[in-house]
């Protein structure tokens, strides 16, 4: 699927829009509060987990930090790769279809990051 990213942000908050470029009603976005570090995506809050940060030059000059939800349930969105130059570049979601977001379609890249997802 094509994306197109649109950022915008103020002060304390960025926002990552993502818009399906053939179907708004798979359009997603997050918000990333600056100070407290958190993600918000839909109306679950994720945070850095513990995990080693995951780093591909290949895709980005920076390291994408591993966020978990804030209060885990069964069938709860996450984990997700994010780093606030990039965005988001993997979201894994066991009940569903993960998500890589990537700037060219690339499949060895695309598992190397649903791996990274899953460690």
């Amino acid at each position: 699927m094509e994306y197109e990213l649109v950022i915008s942000e103020n002060d304390t908050v960025t926002k990552y829009s993502y818009r399906n470029l053939k179907n708004e009603e798979r359009n997603m976005e997050f918000s990333y509060d600056k100070v407290s570090k958190q993600l918000v995506f839909v109306f679950d809050q994720f945070i850095p987990s513990n995990r080693t940060e995951y780093l591909n030059n290949e895709i980005h000059k920076s390291a994408f930090t591993n966020y978990g939800l804030k209060e885990p349930y069964d069938d709860g969105t996450g984990p997700i790769l994010f780093n606030p130059e990039y965005g988001v570049l993997g979201i894994g979601n066991s009940y569903g279809p993960d998500f890589v977001y990537l700037p060219n379609s690339n499949l060895v890249l695309t598992k190397d990051v649903i791996a990274e997802l899953y460690k």
